[in-house]
């Protein structure tokens, strides 16, 4: 199987980069053949994640935005990621929706992110094939967030998913997009845990409970399916389709030097314990629904 490509990325233009203030990473806008305007991130550790994580969400069907492995002259890892608003679209973040429905002490809770889909009348990407189960967008971004706690993706912020909306005033779901802080790749080699059983559901997202701080990844999916089951359970039957070897063929992809083999080889036992612990969430959910949340913490 061949390898994913690796651009050559040159140093921006002092005169034409634009920084990207918010975050710990260096952020930047710049044009590159045959990709056009990008996001380009200087990320060492996490650009492998972003390119791997992007493949596992095509293949669950999901709308993400593309990742391109690159490399400067220097030797620094990056991602770039083309631009995916079209002419005549604005994006609108999550947080300006939530404070536009909630105010400024809004509460970043599951139930809020698919209540302001819904109240807006946000449509499905238009590249996206709906289908019964999967016909708004509050349905895609429970895939989204069902995604998250496959992945143990930490970062979806209120300003990490958004909107667009055309002149026209249709809004439609952006792509996902940006899951660098995904499959425990902060984590010191050294400190990473043995019990992936526990440690996937036990992970700390960044949507909040009424009761309980941040959810953990198995609370998350437990609300979720309380919420919309028929979406949870599309999206949890699509992730029990992908096996070990098709999440081994996705990382065999990845170059030499992307990624050391303790943090592929944990980021893959991670993507199976949590497959395993979704599928069993699900299955729980199914038999009782009003036992799946005090049951899984």
């Amino acid at each position: 199987m061949s390898k994913f490509t690796v651009i050559d990325i040159p140093f921006p233009n002092p005169t034409e980069r634009i920084l990207r203030l918010e975050g710990a990473i260096d952020k930047y806008w710049l044009d590159l053949p045959n990709l056009g305007r990008c996001l380009v991130k200087a990320d060492p550790r996490g650009a492998w994640v972003e390119k791997v994580t992007a493949s596992l969400a095509e293949r669950l069907g999901l709308p993400v935005a593309r990742c391109e492995l690159g490399e400067r002259t220097d030797g620094m890892k990056l991602i770039a990621s083309p631009n995916f608003l079209k002419d005549g679209e604005a994006e609108i973040a999550g947080e300006d929706l939530l404070v536009n429905a909630f105010g400024d002490n809004y509460f970043y809770s599951p139930e809020n992110i698919l209540l302001v889909l819904d109240n807006n009348n946000v449509l499905l990407p238009p590249d996206f094939d709906n289908n019964p189960v999967i016909s708004k967008a509050s349905d895609l971004m429970v895939g989204y967030l069902i995604f998250d706690s496959w992945t143990g993706n930490i970062d979806r912020h209120c300003k990490n998913w958004g909107i667009t909306q055309q002149l026209s005033g249709e809004k439609r779901l952006l792509p996902t997009y940006d899951h660098g802080l995904s499959l425990g790749v902060r984590m010191p080699e050294d400190k990473l845990p043995l019990d992936l059983s526990d440690y996937s559901g036990s992970v700390r997202s960044s949507i909040y409970s009424q009761d309980s701080g941040t959810l953990t990844m198995n609370d998350l999916a437990s609300c979720l399916w309380e919420l919309n089951p028929q979406a949870t359970n599309y999206w949890i039957d699509r992730i029990s389709t992908i096996d070990r070897t098709l999440i081994e063929q996705i990382f065999d992809r990845l170059p030499i030097g992307w990624g050391s083999g303790v943090q592929k080889t944990f980021a893959i036992e991670l993507l199976n314990a949590s497959r395993e612990r979704l599928i069993a969430i699900n299955n729980l959910s199914r038999q009782n629904p009003l036992l799946t949340i005090v049951e899984t913490r």
